[in-house]
């Protein structure tokens, strides 16, 4: 099961900064569905599962800050038309929308490494396959 989810995750390829918002968002329902498996059988692989799930909260918690610059830009365009004669709030929001793209990129730059990261962590679970097999 573990490592179902592990594939639905890269699933999503290695190109993940290319990635609209609306499919960062599904990776990061997936990111969570994963990270609560691996907090469930945590007991199991004890410290080894607690870095994999270390490197998926990483992962998605950048992926939330990106959901999140999303959102506030929609809240935004929403705002401005309501007050479209307001010229102190367009600017204001202007140079949040601003701050916030800025604040994207930095966080994709990040994502490309974490998401390497993720896909080359060890998985605990494959080491007690092996050892069984």
């Amino acid at each position: 099961m573990l490592e179902n989810h592990r594939s639905t995750i890269l699933g999503y390829g290695t190109k993940i900064e290319q990635l609209d918002s609306d499919t960062l968002h599904r990776l990061r329902i997936e990111c969570k569905k994963l990270r609560y498996a691996t907090e469930f059988f945590a007991p199991l692989y004890g410290g080894q599962m607690k870095a994999f799930t270390g490197h998926l909260k990483n992962l998605q918690d950048l992926l939330g800050a990106l959901h999140d610059t999303a959102v506030m830009k929609g809240i935004q365009e929403e705002l401005l038309k309501k007050k479209k004669k307001d010229k102190k709030l367009a600017s204001f929001t202007r140079k949040l929308e601003h701050q916030r793209q800025e604040e994207a990129q930095k966080i994709l730059k990040n994502l490309s490494d974490l998401w390497r990261t993720f896909a080359q962590a060890k998985r605990p679970w494959i080491a007690i396959i092996d050892a069984v097999a």
